[in-house]
């Protein structure tokens, strides 16, 4: 499958059937098309076309739907894309593999809310049948551990168009760094359906210089409002990981 039909087939998994305005024209349609009858001849054929065109709209989303990928399909084709993103990264720190002592930490946290570069009609999420959420954009963070520097590479990425943006790179030296947690947090985020995500859990490095990664990587509200489960995002690990890191190098 090329890049093309993939990007495709994930817009169909991502975007919820729509039928209510289709299925009131092609009603509207149909009652002028009965009324109408031999003497408005003029009338007849326009409301015969109007029940063709929004037939046509409804059989067309209707196999969208039901020829969508399924969760297993979709979460291949995003650890694709990661795993590239993750070679990416050490070109835009300007490392190698061979500079590192352990394997790079990765943080994948959902975003519901409107981030710059992505059009909003683009943020979506969908529940898998194992009911977790999928989305269709999430914020990227990964760790490069290096003896005596942490690398790290932070972007927007947008699954439905397989595109990374919004990147910021860092470097601190291990003794630097102050604390590296995951906390609870309040947000001020608006959600696609008018909606504040007021309660969420954060990931936080904060270095002496008084500057900070932070990211949300638990956004409770949606979950709860969507009753299903949000997706592993990595960052307990990438705490442990970071925390033993820290101990050895400030013995």
């Amino acid at each position: 499958m090329d890049a093309l039909e993939r990007r495709k087939r994930l817009k169909h998994y991502f975007y919820k059937l729509r039928l209510g305005k289709p299925l009131s024209w092609f009603a509207i349609f149909l009652f002028f098309n009965y009324i109408s009858g031999k003497q408005l001849i003029g009338l007849n054929r326009l409301a015969f076309i109007g029940l063709i065109i929004s037939l046509s709209i409804i059989v067309y989303r209707l196999i969208r739907h039901y020829t969508r990928p399924d969760d297993a399909a979709v979460d291949a084709w995003q650890k694709e894309d990661i795993d590239k993103l993750i070679q990416q990264s050490y070109h835009k720190l300007g490392i190698t593999k061979e500079d590192e002592v352990s394997e790079p930490l990765l943080i994948t946290s959902p975003v519901y809310w409107h981030v710059r570069g992505i059009d909003i009609k683009e943020v979506a999420l969908r529940k898998g049948k194992d009911n977790f959420l999928r989305f269709s954009v999430y914020q990227i963070t990964i760790f490069h551990l290096h003896e005596n520097i942490l690398g790290s590479y932070i972007c927007h990425y947008n699954f439905l168009r397989g595109a990374f943006l919004n990147e910021i790179t860092n470097e601190y030296h291990y003794k630097d760094i102050v604390s590296v947690s995951t906390q609870e947090t309040s947000s001020n985020y608006h959600l696609p359906d008018g909606q504040k995500l007021i309660h969420a859990q954060e990931f936080r490095l904060s270095v002496s210089s008084g500057e900070s990664i932070k990211v949300i990587i638990n956004p409770y509200e949606i979950g709860k409002n969507e009753n299903a489960e949000l997706p592993p995002t990595g960052a307990d690990r990438a705490v442990s990981v970071i925390r033993n890191m820290l101990r050895t190098k400030k013995v």
